[in-house]
């Protein structure tokens, strides 16, 4: 009984000796009895396939060659896990991105942008100024993260 049977691209069967498939043929292997184990087998295959340290997308599926985020799944850890996770770190870091900006506003690099002048009703000019300068740090959110 062979092991293996080549073909061509047309589905004809290729009789020769070597081992080496030409461009356009296809290999057969016969995998008689892959589903023969016995309950231990099955529950050793099960307990190591789970134990299996996988790169998952963030829906679970395995990670392959497509763009997005990807996350460590283990026995100890679900994909939830590592999303709780990547959260944390973005935002930890979103946060101590926002403490070094406000930390070196006084150097000036963010002077570019004018501050939109919407108090207009009071007498004094600074109050108007201090006023407009609450506002645009209130509502600083909506331009994004500022950075250009």
């Amino acid at each position: 009984m062979r092991r293996h049977e080549k073909f061509d691209r047309h589905g004809g069967p290729v009789v020769d000796d070597d081992d080496v498939l030409r461009d356009g043929e296809t290999l057969r292997v016969p995998l008689m009895m892959r589903d023969g184990m016995s309950p231990l087998q099955r529950a050793v295959a099960e307990d190591a396939a789970a134990r299996r340290i996988v790169v998952v997308d963030g829906l679970g599926r395995p990670a392959g060659h497509r763009p997005g985020a990807c996350y460590l799944r283990t026995a100890e850890h679900t994909t939830d896990h590592a999303l709780a996770v990547t959260r944390d770190h973005l935002r930890r870091k979103a946060y101590a991105d926002s403490l070094a900006e406000l930390q070196d506003a006084w150097k000036g690099r963010n002077n570019d942008r004018e501050v939109q002048h919407v108090h207009t009703d009071g007498a004094d000019e600074r109050e108007n100024a201090y006023l407009d300068q609450v506002y645009d740090l209130e509502n600083s959110w909506h331009r994004g993260s500022g950075k250009r």
